[in-house]
């Protein structure tokens, strides 16, 4: 097996996907989403540690689900399709937190690759509040093959 790795999108991928993945809605105006990899790819063997963090910079409280599940990011290919991660069964409890302003709150979670192929990917923030749901900034991570010489 070949090593590939594939980096970084050009900046019209990272606007045509996010706005196929349904922009900022809600109360994006005072929410903040960021999302931080470990590293800037995955493989078979090397799963991704995800981290979404909320930031509430408005001057009001907001409340956001606090439970992470289903997972707080999307996973967007090169075409602007949502291709993951994987479904997830959740339980139907309900978690609120009520972050005040300048409070976070973050999500942390593994991201294997889901037996996508190897290629580029965007990582986007997914965060619901009890007014909506905020999609956040854009990660981009690619998906190798094979890990070794990396």
């Amino acid at each position: 097996m070949s090593n590939r790795l594939y980096v970084l999108f050009p900046s019209v991928f990272a606007s045509t996907a996010l706005a196929s993945c349904g922009g900022v809605t809600g109360v994006s105006e005072i929410v903040e989403v960021t999302v931080e990899l470990d590293q800037p790819f995955v493989a078979k063997n090397k799963p991704v540690r995800v981290t979404v963090t909320v930031t509430n910079r408005g001057r009001r409280t907001v409340t956001v689900t606090a439970k992470g599940c289903p997972s707080p990011f999307d996973i967007i290919d090169s075409g602007g399709s949502r291709v993951g991660p994987a479904p997830e069964q959740c339980t139907l409890e309900l978690v609120l937190t009520h972050l005040a302003p300048s409070e976070n709150l973050s999500f942390t979670r593994l991201w294997d690759g889901d037996g996508l192929p190897a290629g580029e990917y965007l990582i986007v923030g997914r965060i619901t509040t009890t007014e909506g749901v905020v999609r956040g900034a854009a990660e981009n991570l690619a998906l190798v093959e094979d890990f070794h010489g990396l």
